[in-house]
């Protein structure tokens, strides 16, 4: 009776032993938002996108049940993606909210056309036409994101220089107040006439890859799992010495 009585006992033992380690390494799994186990693997973006095609669903985080949707052509501004396990591509939306990047069309911005322009941009340091002028968004974008009476003793910086396809030269400044382009052959022209470039692509870039469990969780992990195992190996051993007595009995 005795013996039965401590075999129970160790049994409870070990099953709270189990529980309690059990409980440390959920907590560990399940410490901080996703946003903060996973802040190392986000690429940057801010860009903008819109919603092509049939809506896109938007998620609390990449995977969990939609909370919501964003209608087609609406314009979304991402601010960083994530390549989940299985590669799919998912885009934080500002404001909150996860969605697949699948369902998105980048909007043609400066940043795709200094790209699809690289070889034609060229270093450039002269001085930009008195105020007032039109700073564009890029060149022949149709948009006029400014209009800067700034002088050069106020802060205005040259950097770079393009011809367009009409002759018209192109020269992107930054001011005190915008950034973007001027056109140095029109400067106070406001109708300039808009060019299609084509739809923009976006590169997405793969960080490196996010250390395995053992290297990202707590320190106290590995001997939770170590106490788990030894407990499970002792009360395997304890159940087959009081099976082997009994047999003898």
């Amino acid at each position: 009776m005795e013996l039965i009585f401590k075999k129970r006992r160790i049994s409870r033992i070990g099953a709270a032993i189990i529980a309690a380690c059990s409980l440390l390494l959920l907590l560990a799994a399940c410490a901080g938002s996703f946003e903060k186990r996973h802040a190392d693997e986000f690429v940057g973006c801010d860009r903008n996108f819109r919603v092509a095609g049939g809506p896109a669903e938007a998620c609390s985080e990449p995977g969990e049940k939609p909370l919501g949707r964003h209608e087609p052509g609406e314009i979304l501004v991402i601010d960083y993606y994530y390549t989940d396990k299985r590669g799919e591509v998912w885009g934080r939306v500002e404001g909150g909210g996860w969605v697949r990047m699948e369902g998105l069309e980048l909007v043609y911005d400066n940043t795709a056309f200094c790209e699809q322009h690289s070889e034609e941009i060229t270093d450039a340091s002269d001085p930009p036409p008195e105020g007032p002028r039109y700073i564009w968004s890029y060149p022949r974008s149709g948009e006029i994101i400014a209009i800067d009476s700034s002088s050069e003793e106020e802060g205005i910086a040259v950097f770079s220089s393009y011809t367009d396809e009409e002759g018209l030269v192109w020269i992107y400044l930054s001011t005190p107040g915008s950034s973007g382009w001027v056109c140095l052959d029109a400067p106070y022209d406001e109708n300039i006439p808009a060019h299609d470039y084509g739809l923009a692509e976006i590169h997405y870039i793969q960080p490196p890859k996010k250390p395995g469990y053992w290297d990202s969780a707590p320190s106290y992990a590995p001997y939770a799992w170590g106490v788990i195992v030894l407990v499970v190996l002792v009360e395997i051993a304890l159940q087959v010495r009081a099976q082997v007595r009994k047999n003898r009995r």
